[in-house]
């Protein structure tokens, strides 16, 4: 069956369903570039009525889209798309949603936790989860533990981008407060993304209380699951307790046959990372006892035996990337 399509103007003959879908979709792109391209060169005034009053619907989605990168006439804007947001239809309603968190509209955090639990695509999820990142507050914090709990992929990646946006603005307290969340899921994740923040701090008191407060939950967390995850990000950390406690839980069963390697991994990379370091002071000691000696006139012949020694340490990690 032939499908006919007026491409530019011209009619034509295309050969497949699937190449009539893609010049369709093609020429819904260019439409939408036409549309933007038009509407950029309009005042925050026009934007305005073309978002309230236009009879094309696009028109509208895309004038709010301009409105929510303004920088003039901010509150007059917020005004405008909170009235767009109580009556619109979903699509323009949707789009003023994402302008208003763009614009720093705090009140309607609560919209985009509704938002994302409609239908949408994983684009418009994820785009809803990094709204949140911007103008959230402890309150999206477990909202966003559950998303990216549940989301293996770029809106589960973005919820956790949101939470450490979030952090940096209100502190560490509401992600440690989330250890405590009744649901294991939720606990998880926070550990993960907890460890993963200590990993890349350069604020050492931060990191210390993030550690500090992971090991007391060690003391207190019941759940096998989440105890696996708290030692093995622990033991990343560098923690002998929690090293000593994850190779305990692989050899008592403990941890499904399918996972056990993986985390026998970490335990063998933590004490040969603890025996590198142990190694490598006393190396450092050494050279200081023999640049005293040398100072006197004796052999320096040892220091080159040394840095062999150190280098051979050094060579500890190539161990377990073998294994």
């Amino acid at each position: 069956m032939k499908m006919v399509h007026n491409i530019n103007g011209v009619t034509k003959f295309l050969k497949t369903k699937e190449v009539y879908s893609q010049h369709q979709q093609q020429n819904k792109a260019n439409q939408y570039s036409e549309i933007i391209i038009s509407l950029k060169q309009k005042s925050v005034f026009e934007l305005l009525q073309i978002a309230r009053k236009a009879k094309n619907r696009h028109h509208r989605v895309f004038a709010v889209h301009l409105l929510g990168k303004q920088k003039k006439k901010r509150a007059e804007i917020i005004s405008q798309l909170r009235e767009i947001v109580a009556y619109e239809h979903r699509s323009v309603k949707n789009e003023a949603i994402w302008a208003l968190a763009k614009l720093g509209d705090r009140s309607i955090q609560s919209l985009l936790f509704e938002l994302y639990s409609t239908d949408m695509s994983e684009l418009e999820k994820s785009l809803t989860v990094k709204m949140l990142g911007k103008i959230g507050d402890e309150k999206s914090i477990t909202f966003l533990l559950d998303v990216s709990a549940h989301s293996r992929n770029l809106t589960g990646l973005n919820a956790g981008t949101a939470i450490h946006e979030i952090i940096d603005k209100t502190g560490i307290q509401p992600l440690i407060q989330a250890l405590e969340n009744e649901c294991d899921l939720i606990r998880q994740e926070a550990i993960w993304i907890l460890c993963a923040r200590c990993k890349f701090l350069s604020n050492k008191k931060e990191k210390k209380t993030i550690i500090r407060e992971l090991i007391s939950r060690l003391d207190h967390e019941d759940s096998i699951p989440t105890r696996v995850v708290l030692c093995y990000n622990l033991s990343i950390l560098n923690v002998p307790k929690a090293s000593q406690e994850l190779l305990v839980l692989c050899a008592s069963g403990q941890i499904p046959n399918d996972r056990q390697m993986f985390f026998l991994n970490e335990v063998i990379r933590a004490f040969i990372y603890r025996q590198k370091e142990s190694s490598l002071k006393l190396v450092s000691k050494l050279n200081i006892a023999i640049e005293t000696v040398d100072a006197r006139g004796r052999n320096v012949s040892t220091t080159k035996l040394v840095s062999r020694l150190e280098k051979s340490i050094r060579n500890l990690d190539k161990i377990f990337e073998i294994l």
